[in-house]
């Protein structure tokens, strides 16, 4: 039967391996090669040697050399009626026809010709070929006649059964038209009733996969499936199947993928048959788990996973009480993999099932697990006490792990990820004022402080702002922080936050400044700085201390910080404090309090104001698309192109409710400034999950001081519905009217998003010529300045055959100047700077 050793092929191997290096290993592939090509050519050739040739190409496949030749002697030897003949054209077909359909199309009506024979060891290896290649065309052949084949012949190997029921469930995942599902449910009763421990494997790994769309049409082979694990358990089978004194391991997880289909069971005496099964496993496996058999840790597991999904709806309370014990036993076990299924299996418990309190009594197992040797298996324990945290423990769960986390062996990201849950936790479990010591306790931490995500400290600032009765404590805390002579940045973050918001004529106004002074001479964050600055004219607003003066001083610092985000706050409150001070009360006000808690403020949907909705106009027209409006029923993502006093939006509106919406329309309000129209009507229906494309072009015909509106109504689910959304026009080119107001430059200045800037020393008395120069370019905005220190100013400029509006400002302050001018278009701009500068 089987065929000789090929001496000429393990004299090649040989030499392959001998070569000293790569050069000479392609010079032998390509001398063999040629050599297989000419035997290949020649008018005869031997069986013996066609074997032997085409065993010398898998090798070379296999050494990672592309295979061009041979592809009909190996359509010939699978055609052979000699055995040893075909197992080596099967063997090269899986090897080197993988992936290629054009040349498996030489060889289905071969496969298909073998599997219909009455050979065995044809038939297997034919659909091992099959199920190895797997692809689309050996799919759309042979699954008719592997389907006529399982559920229409009376008897078949049960070799050939596993191979079939393999093979059928590779091509289900590939194309599942062919199969008549109502005659695999009558079918499977049978073939479940006579296959053998091997064929059952192959059968029930198809039925799991079938029934994983629709699992009420399989549920009454349940009871055949119990039938199976019942045998199994039993030690029905040979000892043949036998595996480390667990019988058929392989076959009781396929049959438990199959039972975990199922959430409830109508037969209570199905529903009794899984209950007592599922309790003889857990029994059965408990003590091979613990002596380290792993081949029983998938079989509990999957046990536990049917407890887990039976106990949303009718499980025994014992087989749950059951399960939890075992876990929680694991949890002290000496393997590493049964410590990890007893956390896996418990964090499944508490998610699923609402079992805090059962698990409440492992916890001091768990804290044990926290001085563990592997990071993964400490991560897992922190996600399960976490999880399992109610207000009954959480002061015993934060204090343990506020512990654990200022220990030395705890690694960095075990920190990381235990300061965040701490923070969550104490949000979650426990009154205000125990809340805002623990979190302050972190923030303020100089070990832990600055591994904390921003969201902890925005978190914390939330629920300060919202309830009044934490913001005398926190502010308290504060003052007597700033007195410490090094800080995270968080906690200066936070400090500068609270002072300024909360502060009040209790507080040394003198004492806090020298603070944040001494602070500020540290190496710090663009955006702690820029809260520190903020904080500062904050404090002006409530401190009785004359510290104006000292504070002007300081910004001004930081008037030419290397930083963007730093010098424009720094600017800004400069030029409020020493050109306006009357202000300082209006714009660095107190914010308003919530009226909702952190958690109902995440899950609120809160009201988009018209600030909110030109901010995202503004994001957009920047990055020419984004997301423009959403709520519960649509979504809006926009893209925006400009070309001219040209512009076009593409709309994007997606379906985001739970029902289709009908009777769309959509319509815009009357705007002066520009003229908008649908290039494309609008459908009239959006179905769930699904999205229409509406297209918008617009002519602008003068500064736009209003932003356009979109209005769209809809019916959803019986109710009509009223959007209005702002549409993304606002930074069109500018073009002058022939009277520009100031009111008029504050709206149109910041749309334009080409920005040029430059600074110089010049005198006041050099100032004032070239105020004189540009006056006769631009168009000076009366009242725009206050003793005649600075200009707000707009041009046409002409280039090009063509012009294009531009806006500037000009500031003189500190023997400098500062020009700064926008416009939309780049040459406008480039053109402006050649003039002027």
């Amino acid at each position: 039967m089987a065929s000789l050793p090929m001496r000429g092929l393990h004299n090649y191997i040989v030499e392959i391996r001998r070569a000293p290096n790569k050069q000479s290993v392609r010079a032998r592939i390509q001398k063999e090669l040629a050599h297989i090509r000419d035997k290949f050519s020649a008018k005869r050739i031997s069986r013996y040697d066609m074997r032997k040739y085409v065993c010398k190409l898998m090798y070379t496949y296999l050494l990672g050399e592309d295979i061009d030749l041979g592809h009909i002697q190996i359509t010939n030897l699978m055609a052979s009626t000699e055995f040893a003949d075909k197992q080596i054209g099967y063997l090269a077909c899986e090897l080197l026809f993988e992936g290629r359909s054009d040349l498996v199309l030489l060889v289905t009506e071969q496969m298909r010709a073998d599997i219909m024979s009455d050979d065995e060891l044809f038939q297997s290896l034919a659909l091992s070929a099959a199920g190895t290649i797997g692809d689309e065309t050996t799919a759309d052949v042979l699954t008719p006649v592997l389907c006529d084949l399982l559920l229409k012949k009376k008897s078949l190997p049960d070799m050939v059964v596993k191979k079939i029921s393999l093979c059928l469930l590779r091509f289900f995942q590939i194309n599942n038209t062919f199969f008549d599902l109502d005659a695999f449910g009558e079918r499977f009763p049978f073939l479940i009733s006579r296959a053998s421990p091997s064929g059952l494997m192959g059968l029930i790994s198809l039925l799991t996969t079938i029934a994983a769309d629709d699992p009420t049409m399989f549920e009454h082979l349940v009871i055949d499936v119990i039938g199976v694990l019942s045998d199994v358990l039993d030690k029905k089978l040979s000892s043949s199947y036998i595996y480390h004194r667990v019988p058929a391991p392989w076959l009781q997880y396929v049959c438990l993928r199959f039972l975990s289909l199922y959430t409830t069971f109508e037969d209570s005496a199905v529903k009794g048959h899984v209950e007592r099964i599922l309790t003889t496993i857990l029994a059965t496996h408990t003590d091979l788990a613990e002596k380290n058999k792993n081949t029983s840790y998938g079989i509990i597991f999957s046990a536990i996973n049917i407890v887990i999904n039976l106990a949303k709806y009718d499980v025994s309370r014992n087989l749950q009480n059951q399960s939890i014990t075992l876990l929680s036993k694991y949890l002290r076990a000496k393997a590493s993999n049964l410590r990890m299924m007893g956390i896996k299996g418990l964090r499944l418990f508490v998610r699923e099932c609402n079992v805090h309190s059962e698990v409440e009594a492992s916890f001091d197992d768990l804290f044990e697990l926290l001085h563990g040797d592997d990071p993964v298996l400490v991560k897992s324990a922190v996600g399960l006490i976490y999880e399992a945290t109610t207000s009954r423990n959480v002061t015993k769960s934060i204090s343990v792990l506020h512990k654990f986390i200022l220990e030395e062996d705890c690694s960095t990201a075990i920190k990381k990820d235990i300061a965040f849950k701490l923070t969550a936790m104490a949000e979650t479990h426990v009154p205000p004022l125990v809340y805002l010591d623990t979190i302050f306790d972190l923030i303020t931490h100089k070990k832990i402080g600055d591994l904390l995500p921003e969201s902890v400290y925005h978190r914390l600032i939330v629920i300060v702002s919202n309830t009044p009765a934490l913001q005398t404590r926190i502010l308290t805390y504060c003052v007597k922080l700033l007195q410490r002579p090094e800080l995270n940045e968080m906690s200066l973050k936070l400090s500068s936050f609270v002072i300024g918001e909360f502060g009040d004529e209790t507080v040394s106004a003198s004492s806090v400044l020298e603070s944040f002074e001494k602070q500020l001479t540290t190496t710090l964050s663009d955006s702690t700085i820029v809260s520190v600055l903020i904080s500062l004219a904050k404090m002006l607003t409530w401190s009785h201390d004359n510290i104006s003066d000292r504070v002007t001083k300081k910004i001004a610092e930081y008037l030419d910080h290397p930083s963007i985000n730093v010098q424009q706050t720094a600017n800004e409150v400069h030029v409020v404090l020493t050109k306006a001070p009357e202000l300082i009360g209006v714009l660095f006000d107190s914010i308003p309090e919530l009226d909702m808690s952190l958690l109902e403020l995440e899950k609120s949907e809160v009201a988009v104001t018209e600030r909110d909705m030109e901010k995202q106009c503004m994001s957009i027209i920047k990055k020419g698309e984004g997301s423009l409006y959403n709520n519960k029923n649509i979504g809006v993502e926009a893209k925006v192109m400009f070309s001219g006093t040209e512009c076009r939006l593409a709309l994007t509106i997606m379906n985001l409710s739970a029902v289709d919406l009908t009777d769309f329309e959509a319509g815009f309000s009357s705007n002066d400034s520009v003229t908008l129209r649908f290039y494309n009507t609008p459908e009239t229906s959006i179905t769930v999950g699904e999205s229409i494309q509406v297209l918008i072009v617009g002519s602008v015909k003068s500064v736009i001081t209003k932003a356009p509106m979109l209005g769209i109504r809809y019916v959803v689910d019986g109710e009509a519905a009223f959007e209005t959304i702002m549409l993304p026009v606002l930074m069109t080119p500018f073009i002058a009217p022939s009277t520009l107001k100031e009111s008029t430059f504050e709206v149109a200045f910041p749309q334009a998003n080409l920005r040029s800037e430059q600074q110089y020393t010049c005198t006041e008395t050099q100032f004032e010529d070239w105020k004189k120069i540009v006056t006769d370019d631009w168009q000076i905005i009366s009242g725009a300045d206050k003793g005649d220190m600075d200009l707000k100013m707009g041009a046409i400029v002409s280039f090009d055959g063509r012009s294009a509006g531009v806006l500037a400002k000009a500031m003189f302050a500190d023997d400098k100047l500062i020009f700064e001018v926008k416009s939309r278009d780049e040459i406008a701009l480039q053109v402006v700077n050649c003039l002027h500068f």
